[in-house]
């Protein structure tokens, strides 16, 4: 019990300065002078609340000694206090799944961070687990007996320094296989493993989708290969066509080649965070597509054709770098929710207006002076936000959208508010710093608006503190 209590001591250091470092020295030197000053000094209470903020003082002096002297030596030595803590406290899980009696009922195993090098036997014991967590171990290999599982749905086999010679098993009835964080170059021989639906392969050293020996796993519709040095050159990308949904995110991905749409069964589609400026012609064949994601690249431009996708419901460009919204935009006619924010439009097409479909729409920080008249027309947009623009009058056309709920005209240069805004049926309405002065006595019919949005249950940022009989 010694050497447990010693080492949750050492991880409090970790966890204090995590906290502590959100605030400064002198401010939490005064909150505590400020309750010792206005409280009995004998209050218990007190005393514990100082001897606390006291020790953890100690605790950030030695930290800050321990970087100033060795930097890497002392976070190393951070780290390994909080993996042992880990293992003891893996260990003691560990102990309590061999006394547990009703082992065989358990749905989940969790043997993470036990640095086991050896299958622990009263696994094959738990008859009735479906979820088997074996992260942050030694295990080189899948035991045989695993198969006597016939529940077993999900393996978590997480950071074990696994290499393409892993012992896999002949099993049946696995839905999700993770291997992340293994720093794998070549897959194992994952089709081992009969009926896989999700793959995923975070944060390994791929750099190309293993594609054969994934083509393999015939039930297989999710692939998770994020985080991997990846290139997307000509390949036969059509032996995953019946995949659903791909994620390759903080890959640093510069270029697609064509013949990764041949992935025709692809429904989603994430490449996230990674440095794509262009998006080459022919994504028109990934005809099933519902959602795509370009989140955080340096796009400027669309493939013309991306406007054929007839079925596509979400798309995400955050954070790029486009400048206009083509007018061909109309073409994506199951278009629910729409994402611009983040770029450097500067103008939309009135035909953004025919979206039919369109439920949510985020232009905010961009540089738009002027929204289109045809948004007027989007009778089933629930969400709009538009904040962080340079809109110079507030948008009557909103004034027309019936199934609004959300809405978020802060940032902008927007002056007025019109009384028409509380016939809507808004939950959340954000009109933060906007040069609009409620006392000013040109400002009645905004302040009038206001009032009625907040008294019709509208969820009002900033709010107002007036009286409810204000303007009866």
């Amino acid at each position: 019990m010694t050497k447990i209590h010693t080492l949750s001591t050492l991880f409090l250091l970790i966890i204090s300065i995590a906290v502590f470092s959100q605030n400064s020295e002198t401010e939490g030197k005064q909150e505590v002078v400020l309750d010792v000053n206005n409280s009995d000094p004998q209050d218990s209470a007190v005393v514990a609340r100082r001897a606390a903020y006291e020790k953890r003082l100690k605790q950030v002096e030695a930290f800050r000694k321990g970087m100033a002297k060795d930097p890497k030596r002392f976070m190393d030595s951070l780290n390994a206090i909080r993996n042992e803590k880990l293992r003891v406290e893996a260990l003691e899980r560990i102990e309590a799944y061999r006394s547990n009696s009703e082992l065989a009922s358990l749905k989940e195993i969790d043997l993470s961070n036990a640095q086991l090098s050896d299958f622990p036997e009263f696994v094959f014991e738990a008859k009735s687990v479906e979820v088997l967590i074996l992260d942050g171990n030694k295990l080189r290999a899948l035991p045989a007996e695993l198969a006597q599982l016939d529940k077993l749905k999900r393996i978590y086999w997480r950071n074990n320094d696994l290499d393409s010679n892993a012992k896999i098993p002949r099993l049946e009835g696995i839905e999700k296989l993770d291997l992340s964080g293994n720093d794998l170059k070549k897959l194992p021989k994952v089709h081992r493993i009969k009926g896989v639906k999700e793959l995923v392969l975070e944060k390994n050293s791929f750099e190309k989708i293993p594609l054969w020996r994934i083509w393999r796993l015939k039930d297989l519709h999710e692939l998770e290969i994020s985080q991997n040095p990846m290139t997307l050159n000509r390949r036969w990308y059509w032996l995953l066509k019946n995949l659903k949904i791909l994620k390759i995110n903080k890959s640093n991905l510069t270029t697609i080649h064509p013949s990764f749409y041949k992935m025709k069964g692809l429904e989603e589609l994430q490449l996230q965070v990674n440095k794509l400026n262009t998006i080459p012609e022919g994504i028109s064949r990934l005809e099933h597509l519902t959602k795509l994601s370009f989140y955080k690249n340096s796009i400027d431009r669309l493939p013309s054709d991306l406007f054929e996708l007839k079925n596509l419901e979400v798309i995400d460009l955050y954070y790029n770098e486009m400048d206009i919204v083509p007018s061909e935009i109309s073409g994506l006619e199951s278009l629910k929710i729409l994402y611009l924010s983040f770029n450097k439009i500067y103008d939309l097409p009135e035909e953004i207006g025919e979206l039919e479909q369109l439920k949510e729409l985020y232009i905010h920080h961009n540089r738009i002076s002027e929204l289109p008249k045809s948004l007027a027309n989007l009778d089933k947009l629930k969400v709009f936000h538009f904040q962080n623009n340079y809109i110079p009058y507030f948008p009557t056309q909103i004034l027309d959208m019936t199934s609004l709920v959300d809405l978020d005209i802060s940032d902008t240069d927007i002056t007025h508010i019109p009384d028409g805004i509380a016939n809507l049926n808004l939950e959340t309405f954000f009109w933060r710093h906007l040069e609009i002065d409620l006392n000013d006595a040109d400002q009645v019919e905004t302040k009038e608006a206001l009032v009625k949005l907040q008294r019709n249950g509208a969820n009002v940022v900033p709010s107002l503190n007036l009286p409810a009989t204000s303007f009866d």
